[in-house]
């Protein structure tokens, strides 16, 4: 096979993630062993009541789908019976299939032919291509109008995204979009297309297409050399994963921005969303499926699968995914409300691509629904779906509160934060519990109250809080934390995404390393007018991490100070960076055509084999000992060099970095935090997206004193004393809230009243400013 273009590949290439070509000497990294799971997805999927699953049953037993699977090596689609999980036919296409999609009513299948320059068009029913299309040069991704009336097909060879009529398969458009368009993904009302342009690194691009006039109406800068591209089914979030970048850039589609970036393991290639919105699935070239929280951009589940996977397609029902896996010739079906792999089945050679069709009724069949999604979109189709297959989707709360997560070690006292997300109605106050763990318990103050401030940028210095329950004994049988979030005189809305309070946590001493919970209940939230606004929850949760000396005793080398007087200098221990921490660091080329870019060996260096580059070893980081291949590891052989500096924001906040050049719009900066627990355990960080299954903490920032229990238990009488109801949050000393002890109601009266008396006086103050003057 020859080269067809791409990331400066002059020699016999396979294909990459994006298309590009690279080296079929390129040795893939060894599968993972085992199954790794997160408790917190799983703890998600697996309740369902027999009841809710009864129409999903029926459907699924009426109309099974199939799987269609491109085989780039070997010029063919293998047809998949998901009800058998047997190969039933294999349909001859053009050269290097390796782009694939369906229409809405599961009868067409197309297949983008890179070599051959065509679009292939398979008849389901007979399982036979139909129609073979002229496009321009170098077709990879395709997707199909929600309507079914058209194609859209991205020519990475000659940069352009070609419009296809379904009915008569003519071309009406070629649209000029970025370097290499590689992928393009329709929003569901099927107003935009969104393209990615693979050969775009400073920054990498996303093309936003307007399909009514067939014009480029925005660029969107992600990460370097953006790959594949997933819409959320509420058209709210577009998904890309950046296949040199081992990030997934998450879209907010309303403002054509980047949200946040989150760090997967590995280099990302397909990426696919649950028609139910709640999570999106990341391939990596490491073998893994991680499976992102869309709620909260959190990676948490986990699914091993084969060698050098690619493509990733979700059954319309949401229950289960296929994988098509390069390097070992198969196709991985994953059960994705048990959270594990089903199997895997034989296909062709080097499968790249895979998606599923719809069969029946089965093409109108609703999301399997683990939790209530944000927006239900219901599938396009034909004829009406019919009631019989419809399950239920519980109407979502417009507001939720999210408990963020803590990461320590025992004996160290830690904080806990509560934000808000609030995008419908206004929200002025909110009442809620969080219960915790006594080994991770929330420590008093020295009045007994617990210690939790309130968020000064909120200005809400009304607020009070309190244990739970009422005459409990703090560091003893305190279970929860009641908090309420108002002001007397200032009654705006609280932000979206805005932080209401935070507050102190101890780990006992003798806390085994773990998970603990911070579960959020009792949520009661006040409008402008004291009307009751319901609301959702997000929990948290404390992550005991084990003793650093264990956990970073794999990587001995590869190490330096981040932050502190000693930033940058060789460490081993934390008590080697003066006011900063000792974190792994990652390979970075430095200089030549990948400058900026990841190396294989994050911490340590890909040393060649004198004779066979394909034999190279990682020495030294979190991957020593493990196969490289140096002669594409930094293009030209250039170095890769050892930092824990990362763009601090940005399209590439937390991507390592050299220097600001490289973090587009950002600073690259030591930030002195690292992961605890999870695949990046020791590694600098930003946040917790930088921390797969692991948290994002400070471990340089000093504990706070903390006050020492005290063993005397209280008679009942002193027990039974209410404490005081002033807050000991406010300002000026003279503002008043209720006890945490009751509820929140007599105070949305309140501001009810208060609001309607500011109405009535307004324009009697009006009246009387010029007299005043006078």
């Amino acid at each position: 096979m020859t080269v067809h273009g791409g990331e400066g590949c002059p020699r016999v290439c396979d294909v990459d993630a994006s298309g590009v070509k690279l080296a079929r000497n390129h040795q893939a990294r060894p599968r993972d062993s085992g199954r790794v799971s997160g408790q917190r997805y799983r703890s998600r999927l697996a309740p369902l009541a027999i009841a809710a699953m009864l129409p999903w049953l029926a459907t699924s037993a009426l109309a099974q789908p199939y799987a269609y699977v491109a085989n780039l090596g070997s010029d063919n689609v293998s047809v998949i019976d998901t009800g058998s999980r047997a190969v039933v036919a294999t349909i001859a296409v053009g050269d290097d299939p390796d782009g694939l999609a369906s229409t809405p009513d599961g009868k067409y299948v197309y297949v983008t032919n890179f070599v051959s320059g065509t679009v292939s068009i398979i008849d389901t029913r007979a399982n036979a291509v139909v129609a073979t299309v002229p496009v321009e040069s170098g077709p990879v991704g395709v997707a199909i109008s929600p309507n079914g009336t058209r194609a859209y097909v991205a020519n990475r060879g000659a940069g352009t995204l070609s419009v296809l009529r379904t009915d008569n398969h003519e071309a009406v458009a070629a649209i000029t979009v970025g370097d290499g368009p590689n992928a393009v993904a329709i929003t569901p009302d099927g107003k935009r297309a969104y393209v990615t342009n693979s050969f775009t690194r400073e920054p990498g691009t996303v093309s936003v297409v307007d399909t009514a006039s067939n014009t480029v109406v925005g660029t969107v800068a992600v990460y370097r050399n953006p790959n594949r591209v997933a819409i959320s089914p509420d058209g709210q979030a577009v998904y890309v994963t950046n296949f040199r970048s081992w990030n997934v850039s998450v879209i907010d589609a309303v403002t054509d921005t980047v949200a946040t970036t989150v760090r997967v393991y590995g280099r990302p290639s397909g990426v696919a969303v649950n028609p139910n919105g709640a999570f999106a699935y990341v391939v990596s070239l490491a073998g893994r499926v991680e499976v992102i929280d869309t709620a909260t951009n959190w990676v948490g589940g986990l699914f091993a699968v084969g060698e050098r996977p690619y493509g990733i397609a979700v059954s319309r029902d949401g229950v289960s995914a296929y994988v098509a896996n390069f390097g070992s010739a198969t196709a991985s079906v994953l059960d994705l409300a048990d959270e594990s792999v089903a199997g895997d089945i034989t296909v062709g050679e080097k499968p790249f691509a895979v998606v599923l069709n719809c069969t029946g009724s089965g093409c109108n069949v609703r999301p399997y629904t683990p939790r209530p999604t944000r927006t239900p979109t219901p599938w396009p189709s034909d004829t009406p779906a019919p009631t019989a297959t419809a399950t239920i989707t519980p109407t979502p709360a417009p507001v939720s509160l999210m408990v963020s997560s803590a990461t320590g070690r025992p004996g160290d006292r830690v904080r806990f934060s509560v934000s808000i997300r609030a995008r419908g109605p206004a929200v002025v106050g909110v009442q809620a519990d969080v219960a915790f763990d006594r080994r991770t318990a929330v420590v008093a103050r020295a009045d007994g109250r617990p210690d939790c401030t309130v968020n000064p940028a909120i200005d809400k210095f009304g607020s009070a809080f309190g244990f739970r329950p009422t005459d409990c004994r703090p560091g003893f049988d305190c279970m929860a934390v009641r908090a309420i979030v108002l002001s007397i005189d200032n009654l705006d809305p609280l932000p979206d995404g805005a932080e209401l309070y935070s507050c102190a946590l101890l780990i006992a001493a003798d806390a085994p390393a773990g998970q603990y919970p911070l579960t959020i209940s009792e949520i009661i939230g006040s409008g402008p007018l004291g009307e009751r606004i319901e609301a959702g929850a997000v929990d948290g949760e404390v992550v005991v991490a084990p003793a650093r000396a264990r956990a970073l005793a794999a990587v001995p080398a590869g190490m330096a100070c981040s932050g502190g007087a000693g930033d940058g200098a060789p460490c081993s221990v934390d008590a080697d960076c003066s006011g900063g921490i000792c974190a792994i660091a990652q390979g970075v080329c430095d200089g030549g055509e990948d400058d900026g870019l990841l190396c294989d060996c994050p911490g340590g260096s890909c040393v060649a084999d004198a004779t066979d580059a394909r034999r190279s070893s990682c020495q030294g980081g979190a991957w020593g000992g493990q196969l490289c291949d140096s002669s594409s590891n930094c293009h030209g052989n250039r170095p890769c060099a050892a930092t824990v500096r990362l763009c601090a924001g940005g399209a590439g906040k937390g991507q390592a970095c050299l220097s600001d050049a490289q973090c587009y719009g950002s600073v690259c900066s030591s930030l002195g935090r690292a992961c605890a627990g999870g695949d990046f355990e020791g590694f600098a960080c930003v946040d917790r997206g930088d921390c797969p299954r692991g948290i994002c903490f400070d471990r340089a920032a000093p504990p706070a004193p903390s006050p020492t229990p005290t063993l005397q238990v209280p008679t009942p009488a002193a027990s039974s004393t209410p404490p005081s109801t002033a807050s000991g949050d406010s300002a000026s000393g003279c503002a008043t809230a209720p006890s945490p002890r009751s509820s929140l109601w007599p105070v949305l009266l309140f501001l009810a009243g208060l609001r309607l008396a500011r109405r009535r006086l307004s324009p009697a103050r009006a009246r009387l400013q010029p007299q005043r003057k006078r």
